[in-house]
């Protein structure tokens, strides 16, 4: 058959990506229900050692080595009661930290709180993110305020400041790390820092944050017991709420789902003091109701241990963000909880005034050293990975891989054209319609090229190389994957990453989109032999794509099945790219793409000789 062009026609009338948008949240719910309130305050003690064991190993804080902090002072402001010395320190061998620390006048001891900021470019210098070191300072509080890697002077560029999450973030997943865990040992290092410190009270330290930097001291609240006093801002809503809706690579914990929903975290804080502050108009995600059940369930908690004036939490008529009224109640819990003041008066506000950005910088331009550089701090970090020898069993681990050997999927035809092309859909393994596209009769082929694009089918280059196949009379196939073409669901890039909210939705459930593109390509390669047995099947796949196509023959080896990858790198080491479904976490443990390559080789081999 030839044909003069190619437009290839939808299988709906009208996108259908709420297939996969809704079965990610039907799972992420079932998952959640799965976790009950513990019965007694023993069974949640047991409850809370065994999550917090987990965590430390799943965020790598059981690997932190005792670390000479090598605090240094780079210079101070001195202001009206109090002043800022600008200090970094030693997280790691070859990462430093770079900090801002409000000391109050006199000699101390002070409680003391580590500030952490959120998704605010230039970090710790950001006027909403200084508020709070000035605020503390004035009312007898030593406050740390640090740098999260990857933004202010820790970021891979001097300015201008650019977002730290998105890929920037996801690559720390390829070395079996997390952007999520080096925040926590960062931070733990900074309480480090405060009870080294002769003028600060060791045992009086408290943790505040919004946003990203509320999740921060959620995780490190509950994860580091020298914190004494809680308060996160705008940040709790659910694990289960975080699936297909807003939420940073900074905030995600692959797997983090079926091990327990927020409250299960935040509730190994239990009965020290935390204060929940959340914002009435806010992104789904955080809001009321996903707030609510949290809190609910937190207060059970303390209520079971005998500790429920210890917790609160309270919703304010205002946008995301750490404004005045969170500020407030911040302020009086800390006031109360670390220096043993009264509730019974709202706190009054002091006056000040924000110091230019430029003022507070650690290092003059281009003095940054290279352990401040997010970009380095990711290559040493993966200099420390250990290898594992590739096998099968690892790979369907970290990638997610469910295929059931004993399903027939099948082709299902909704419309045959005049030129014998179809559409119609193939199930997916976990029950997704997936559209393709044929240009002829699959029972009578003995070759067939099957196209597959990070884009959907709709793409010119497949339309492009679905004219030649035609034109050299050989079968052509494209298909749409999950969360692509007529299954795609996310309205723009984040971060310029593609694919951000749905490969982060799979990484909550347990399992990758690659992963589940993998076995999707089995199924349709399947369906199709169930129409021709013997047929060739060419897979020509673009980008990321490919990955999944190499991850689908070596996790189910098929000799009438080849691939050409177009447009895929060589390796995933210096991988920076603008899709996050490159980001397998553990990947490059297990080995790279020339592993998957070298299997598919090698079992090609073991095949040749057999026959």
């Amino acid at each position: 058959m030839s044909v003069s062009s190619f437009s290839i026609p939808n299988l709906w009338t009208r996108p259908h990506g709420h297939l996969h948008q809704e079965r990610l949240r039907r799972e992420a719910t079932e998952i959640s229900r799965s976790h009950a309130l513990p019965v007694s305050p023993e069974q949640w003690r047991e409850r809370a050692a065994q999550l917090r064991t987990a965590l430390h190993e799943k965020l790598l804080i059981t690997h932190r080595l005792k670390q000479d902090l090598d605090v240094r002072i780079h210079g101070e402001i001195r202001l009206d009661g109090y002043k800022i010395q600008r200090l970094s320190f030693a997280s790691a061998p070859e990462i430093r930290v770079t900090a801002n620390l409000y000391i109050p006048n006199g000699s101390g001891p002070f409680p003391a709180v580590l500030n952490m900021h959120g998704h605010w470019p230039q970090g710790k210098i950001a006027a909403r993110v200084q508020a709070r070191g000035h605020v503390l300072a004035k009312n007898g509080i030593v406050t740390l305020t640090v740098d999260v890697a990857g933004a202010g002077e820790r970021a891979s560029q001097e300015r201008p400041w650019k977002y730290h999450g998105a890929a920037l973030a996801a690559q720390l997943y390829l070395f079996g790390d997390s952007l999520l865990g080096l925040q926590v040992r960062d931070n733990m290092c900074a309480v480090d820092v405060l009870q080294s410190l002769p003028f600060v009270n060791a045992q009086k330290i408290g943790a505040t944050g919004a946003s990203g930097g509320g999740n921060q001291t959620m995780w490190l609240s509950a994860l580091d017991e020298r914190i004494q006093a809680a308060v996160p801002v705008v940040s709790v809503g659910s694990f289960e709420a975080y699936v297909t809706r807003c939420n940073c690579v900074c905030e995600t914990l692959p797997g983090g789902l079926p091990l327990m929903d927020e409250w299960g975290l935040l509730g190994i804080m239990a009965p020290r003091p935390l204060l929940i502050l959340n914002a009435l108009h806010d992104e789904p995600a955080f809001g009321y109701e996903p707030m609510s059940y949290t809190c609910r369930q937190l207060e059970e908690i303390y209520t079971m241990l005998g500790a429920r004036h210890h917790f609160d939490s309270r919703l304010f008529d205002m946008k995301h963000g750490y404004w005045e009224q969170p500020l407030q109640a911040m302020l009086a819990w800390m006031l109360h909880w670390l220096k043993g003041e009264s509730f019974t008066s709202p706190t009054v506000l002091p006056t000040w005034s924000p110091i230019p950005e430029n003022d507070l910088l650690c290092y003059a331009e281009g003095e940054k050293p290279k352990s401040t550089n997010y970009a380095a701090n990711r290559k040493t970090l993966a200099a420390q990975v250990v290898r594992k020898k590739p096998d099968r069993n690892t790979l369907v681990e970290i990638t997610g891989w469910k295929f059931d050997e004993t399903m027939t999927p099948k082709w299902t035809r909704k419309q045959t054209f005049s030129d014998g092309s179809h559409i119609g859909s193939i199930l997916s393994p976990r029950a997704i319609e997936m559209p393709v596209y044929a240009t002829g009769d699959l029972g009578i082929a003995h070759e067939i090229r099957l196209f597959l694009s990070p884009h959907g089918k709709k793409t010119t280059f497949i339309e492009k190389q679905l004219q030649k196949t035609c034109d050299a009379g050989i079968i052509g196939l494209a298909a749409d994957l999950p969360a692509t073409g007529e299954l795609a669901w996310e309205n723009a890039p984040v971060g310029e990453a593609r694919l951000h909210d749905s490969s982060r939705a799979c990484l909550w459930l347990g399992y990758t989109l690659v992963g589940e593109w993998a076995e999707c390509i089995a199924a349709i390669c399947a369906a199709v032999h169930q129409e021709s047995p013997r047929a060739h099947i060419e897979i020509i796949a673009e980008a990321e794509t490919s990955f999944a196509a190499l991850i689908a023959l070596a996790l189910k080896p098929n000799s009438l099945i080849t691939i050409t990858e177009i447009n895929a790198p060589k390796s995933l080491e210096d991988k920076c790219d603008e899709s996050l479904a490159w980001f397998v976490p553990g990947f490059l443990q297990w080995g790279d793409l020339d592993a998957l390559r070298a299997a598919l080789n090698a079992e090609k081999q073991r095949k040749n000789k057999q026959v």
